[in-house]
């Protein structure tokens, strides 16, 4: 039997590496210079590893390799927060270059404050070329640190048998009800749905999802006049 020794990093941010023992079949799963992910099995333990491509030394060349074991299954809700960095806009006039440049430094502030905040991991850097630059995911299950970060996506943890791999990633419930409230205030306008959601409020004080559900649905099926009448 054909084997081959890989020698990913423990993790994003991490110099330690791990020593694998994989099969003919998992090498030829890694792919050199682009993102590629896939399960490995160490053969001298019999642990499965998620393995994933990550840059080396030069950003834009992903010839390196970030490997995490896998575990049971998840019983926690993941939530995720990217932080994407471009300055396409700096051939702009000077006015645009000050925004570009003003955005950047907001982007790098967020992420630095996340890169301290207890409980939140750097879990993947990423280079994209359309648009040109690199992202960031933060991930974490503290529900409270999540909330207060403002993270905009979640991962519920699988029911019965449902496959991990089959799982969508969904807004989380405040971002989900931001977002509900935005389209209602560009569909009725900002006086009509503020009628509007301070019944929402009233009616579901405590729950994010259904007053999200309740703006989607009076963003759809109201106008302006309606809330008047």
């Amino acid at each position: 039997m054909t084997t081959h020794t890989i020698t990913p990093r423990k993790g994003i941010t991490s110099s330690e590496r791990y020593a694998l023992t994989v099969s003919a079949g998992d090498h030829a799963k890694m792919v050199r210079g682009e993102q590629w992910g896939a399960t490995m099995t160490d053969i001298a333990t019999g642990q499965q590893y998620n393995v994933s491509g990550a840059p080396c030394n030069i950003p834009t060349c992903f010839c390196d390799a970030v490997a995490t074991p896998v575990v049971e299954a998840r019983t926690e809700t993941l939530y995720h927060e990217m932080i994407f960095f471009t300055v396409d806009d700096l051939g702009e006039a000077g006015d645009k270059i000050m925004a570009a440049l003003e955005d950047v430094r907001d982007d790098a502030e967020r992420a630095i404050e996340l890169l301290k905040t207890n409980g939140v991991e750097l879990i993947d850097v990423f280079f994209d070329k359309h648009p040109r630059g690199f992202g960031l995911v933060f991930e974490t299950t503290n529900q409270a640190v999540a909330r207060e970060q403002g993270f905009w996506e979640m991962l519920l943890p699988p029911c019965n048998d449902e496959d991990e791999d089959d799982l969508d990633w969904e807004l989380t419930p405040w971002k989900r009800e931001a977002e509900a409230y935005r389209a209602l205030i560009k569909a009725v306008g900002e006086g009509a749905a503020k009628v509007i959601g301070e019944q929402v409020v009233a009616k579901f004080r405590l729950d994010e999802i259904e007053r999200a559900k309740a703006y989607e649905v009076a963003a759809k099926e109201l106008t302006p006049a309606a809330v008047r009448s």
